[in-house]
C-alpha cells in the first residue's frame, strides 16, 4: 500500500499500548516511510513502541515523548 506520506512526520498520540491501535498506527505509518512521534501518557509503553518501530524499519526515525508534559500549565 502506498498512501504517499514518504518522508512525513506523525505524531500519534496514545502510542503506548503494545496491543492497541496507536502502536498499530505507529506500524503501519512507518512501513509507509514516516517518521514517527509516539506520545502517550506512558513514557514507557511510548519508547517500547519506538523500538518497535525502530526494529521494523531502521531507516525511520522515531521519537517518544510524555505529552502530558506539554498539555499541563
Amino acid at each position: 500500500m502506498d498512501l504517499g506520506l514518504k518522508g512525513k512526520v506523525a505524531v500519534v498520540t496514545g502510542a503506548a499500548s503494545q496491543t492497541g491501535m496507536g502502536n498499530a498506527i505507529c506500524l503501519l505509518l512507518a512501513k509507509e516511510g514516516c517518521d514517527i512521534v509516539s506520545a502517550d501518557l506512558d513514557l514507557e509503553g511510548a519508547v517500547k513502541t519506538a523500538e518497535a518501530v525502530k526494529a521494523a524499519w531502521p531507516q525511520s526515525h522515531r521519537r517518544q515523548s510524555q505529552y502530558h508534559r506539554f498539555c499541563r500549565s
